[in-house]
């Protein structure tokens, strides 16, 4: 019994540390990204992070959605600084993983400010070449996070927004709670969800409905183009597109999604791939791809 009552201290900060930890990870994650500087292939992040006193630990993430290596761009995370309280915080980087960062937090303190930039010019969804050009560009979310060390992305919730370039428009999955002019605010949504949905957006944008009338779940073809003669579509090239939307259809007779959107850019500027996700595509093409009936 004696040994018993010993162990019960250590069974009781063990629980309490447990309560704290999911407390943590239920808690929404603030995230906005500036892109404003998207020509210049800069994205400026903010986090609000929910904390405990003491050592802290997060990570960014190492292993993305496609790529069959851990290829998280962590060498074009940069700027980082930490604050609290309007005070700023000392961090360090893990001595041995490169993707994990420390920080100790004063007591009372239960929200940490995080700012940092994403270098996107050599790394584009994990595949060479820049992820925007002076017309265009194409978020993937992974970019401009961290999460606490341990944490399933599953158990953690982000609830992102965006400022875009000036008349910019966007194209993604992800679900808009509220958009006025260049401000754009989605709803909350999991880790997996948010890094599973990229966000592309341009000068020249077309939306193109790929489904029939009053059809659920829906299809779009969001598409941004270095110049607005690129986002012509001809009639027999529109057919093509939504035959493939019927005949999925017919072929595996249940759709996974709740809405389905094409996010298709026409660039020679910027770095090719062609990844799918769960309610999106983000494929890179020729600028001229519509147009010329070789592409």
């Amino acid at each position: 019994m004696d040994g018993v009552r010993n162990r019960w201290p250590l069974y009781v900060s063990l629980m309490l540390a447990l309560f704290s930890i999911h407390q943590l990870q239920a808690q929404t994650i603030h995230l906005h990204v500036d892109l404003t500087d998207a020509p210049r292939n800069i994205y400026h992040a903010h986090l609000q992070l929910p904390v405990h006193a003491g050592e802290n630990s997060f990570v960014f993430p190492k292993w993305i959605p496609g790529n069959h290596r851990p290829s998280g761009p962590i060498g074009g995370l940069t700027g980082i600084q930490m604050q609290a309280a309007g005070k700023p915080l000392q961090w360090q980087r893990d001595s041995v993983e490169m993707y994990e960062f420390h920080v100790d937090v004063p007591a009372g303190v239960q929200t940490l400010d995080v700012s940092l930039d994403a270098i996107t010019m050599l790394d584009s969804a994990g595949g060479g070449g820049p992820a925007a050009s002076s017309n265009i560009l194409d978020l993937n979310w992974n970019a401009v996070v961290l999460y606490r060390k341990g944490a399933r992305s599953d158990d953690v919730t982000f609830a992102p927004s965006v400022t875009l370039p000036p008349g910019w428009k966007f194209g993604t999955a992800l679900p808009v709670a509220h958009a006025s002019g260049d401000e754009v605010e989605f709803a909350p949504v999991p880790l997996t969800t948010l890094v599973d949905s990229p966000l592309i957006a341009g000068v020249h944008f077309k939306k193109i409905d790929l489904g029939k009338t009053g059809e659920t779940p829906t299809h779009v073809m969001d598409v941004v183009a270095d110049t607005e003669a690129d986002l012509e579509m001809s009639p027999k090239t529109l057919a093509e597109f939504q035959k493939l939307v019927s005949e999925t259809g017919a072929l595996f007779g249940a759709r996974h999604y709740r809405h389905y959107d094409f996010l298709l850019t026409l660039s020679d500027q910027v770095g090719g791939h062609g990844l799918e996700h769960h309610e999106s595509n983000d494929s890179v093409a020729g600028e001229r791809m519509l147009l010329d009936a070789d592409s």
